[in-house]
């Protein structure tokens, strides 16, 4: 994957992001195919709107029809024949979402399924090792989402995480990326580590200037 900043405004940039299978300017607007394909339209319909990347679900993937069948059918591309970029969550969105049917700890996200009512425990490797079977051009870490506002206990506890996350993955940082769901959590004194902050100025394009509100 390519990332380069074509032009800045203050902290505002247009980049262009290339994958396996597009070319992607932003800023850009993603669809949200839920289910590896966005409701009531085709990959045709997608194309003739110009969409140049679509954001798969995980959580709802694994669960239906499967990460394993969509990978029997070449991953997310083959399943729906959508041709360009494919971004996949970690699941730790739907463990907000679905905070009624998940239970998160310091080592993954414990999910009863809210089609059937079976368990699933969500690890950094296995949401990895189902974001593989879907072969989605951009990937995420398995992501302790905050509400706000909240204690900065528990937002320093989220940051942690994350943190042990990308420092254990490190070799997949070319494919994912870590989420910071709100600039609430770089207040000055919040803790991440420098490759932390190095995959968010290298995918997202987050500003320099960031790192100076952020201990390194």
């Amino acid at each position: 994957m390519e990332f380069t900043i074509n032009a800045t405004s203050n902290n505002a940039r247009a980049c262009t992001i290339v994958t396996a299978h597009s070319t992607i300017e932003t800023p850009v607007f993603m669809p949200v195919g839920t289910q590896g394909t966005v409701k009531a339209l085709d990959a045709n319909d997608m194309l003739e709107l110009g969409a140049k990347i679509i954001l798969g679900n995980t959580y709802h993937l694994y669960l239906r029809p499967g990460s394993k069948l969509v990978k029997k059918f070449g991953g997310l591309h083959g399943f729906s024949k959508f041709p360009n970029s494919f971004l996949t969550d970690s699941g730790g969105f739907q463990a907000f979402s679905l905070s009624d049917n998940s239970k998160p700890d310091e080592n993954g996200i414990m999910f009863k399924s809210h089609i059937d009512g079976s368990k699933h425990y969500f690890t950094p490797k296995s949401v990895l090792d189902t974001q593989y079977d879907l072969n989605s051009d951009i990937m995420m870490i398995l992501d302790d989402l905050v509400a706000l506002p909240n204690t900065k206990e528990r937002i320093s506890k989220s940051i942690e995480r994350a943190q042990k996350k990308v420092e254990r993955y490190a070799d997949d940082l070319l494919l994912m990326t870590p989420m910071l769901w709100d600039k609430t959590i770089l207040e000055p004194g919040a803790k991440l580590s420098k490759v932390t902050i190095d995959v968010h100025l290298a995918t997202f394009g987050y500003p320099k200037k960031i790192e100076e509100g952020v201990s390194l």
